[in-house]
């Protein structure tokens, strides 16, 4: 009989037998307490790697900005961040503006209740420009919120700004 330093583990701990396949592609699994394998696919609020679409989202965005799509995407970007600024002086809205140089502009409009009629406005106009409201911002900060893209045309940035001035001489004072 063998003593018990030699006796064999019982088979509830061993780990099952793998077919080859398995042991070449499969990545080796964890165990729990109880000496059973966790599924690989357990929910990745548990895990500290990154879910597989994550890793090809964020590898398909630096292949974009890598090649000439990207850098002309950026500049695109750049030059209507531009051309809105200087739309802006031009029709001499500045004083209303924040300054920003990021694709976000912000344009001043106290009191919740004008900046959601500017909104509208627009919206009547075809231009989806969203009103920030108190208590998201300070009372007297309300604004509407400029999202400028790549893909806006130099004529979309000058027609949404002539609106704004034509909103704020006609006495729908901002």
């Amino acid at each position: 009989m063998p003593s018990p330093s030699q006796t064999p583990q019982s088979s509830s701990t061993a780990d099952p037998p793998q077919t080859p396949a398995q042991s070449s592609i499969l990545p080796s699994q964890s165990h729990s307490p109880s000496g059973i394998p966790e599924p690989l696919h357990t929910p990745h609020s548990s895990r500290t790697a990154m879910p597989p679409h994550s890793l090809l989202a964020i590898g398909s965005a630096y292949n974009i900005l890598q090649n000439n799509k990207g850098i002309n995407c950026l500049e695109k970007l750049q030059n209507n961040i531009n051309a809105f600024k200087c739309e802006v002086a031009r029709l001499r809205l500045d004083k209303l503006f924040i300054e920003s140089s990021s694709a976000i502009q912000s344009c001043i409009v106290p009191g919740n209740n004008r900046v959601k009629k500017a909104s509208e406005f627009l919206g009547e106009k075809g231009y989806d420009i969203r009103p920030i409201l108190s208590p998201t911002v300070p009372e007297g900060k309300e604004r509407l919120r400029f999202c400028i893209h790549s893909f806006n045309s130099k004529v979309e940035i000058t027609q949404v700004l002539q609106h704004l001035a034509t909103f704020v001489s006609h006495g729908k004072q901002l």
